[in-house]
């Protein structure tokens, strides 16, 4: 298993990469 720090750079990337997606595709409804 991989450790991976909650402040990573990539893992802040694809985190905020998800949230605008959910925002454009899911009319703004977290899911």
């Amino acid at each position: 298993e991989r450790e991976i720090p909650a402040d990573d750079p990539r893992l802040l990337l694809v985190a905020r990469t998800l949230d605008n997606l959910r925002l454009r595709f899911g009319g703004g409804r977290s899911a």
